[in-house]
């Protein structure tokens, strides 16, 4: 079976705008990747200097960054209980991977930190 060469070009023409298409919708996505990568740095960071940060905030400052991230906190005797908000409670899911778990003293530590930091009268 023979194909015209009109049929032959307008196919040939079809694909290569098929082939643009398909290479801006690349760009693009190389582009968004780029502005992920950037967010995802900063965040790191930010989340580095977090500490830092946080003790240097007034009272006022703590609380509303202890806002951002809990819901509720509760006293239970000598125990901390808590709500993580989102997305901060998809980070607890870490916890099932083994290499990103922490350890048992690590967790007490953090959950004296925070009663410290509540508490305190600074």
């Amino acid at each position: 079976m023979w194909i015209t060469k009109d049929v032959y070009h307008k196919k040939h023409q079809d694909i290569t705008q098929r082939q643009y298409e398909i290479n801006r919708e690349l760009e693009g996505h190389h582009e968004g990747n780029d502005q992920f990568k950037i967010a995802l740095s900063m965040l790191v960071t930010l989340a580095s200097k977090a500490w830092d940060i946080f003790r240097s905030s007034t009272i006022d400052e703590k609380r509303q960054l202890m806002g951002y991230v809990f819901s509720n906190l509760e006293m239970e005797g000598a125990n901390l209980r808590y709500t993580l908000k989102t997305p901060f409670n998809l980070f607890v899911n870490m916890a099932d991977r083994q290499k990103w778990r922490p350890t048992g003293f690590a967790l007490k530590t953090q959950a004296s930190v925070i009663k410290q930091l509540l508490f305190s009268k600074n």
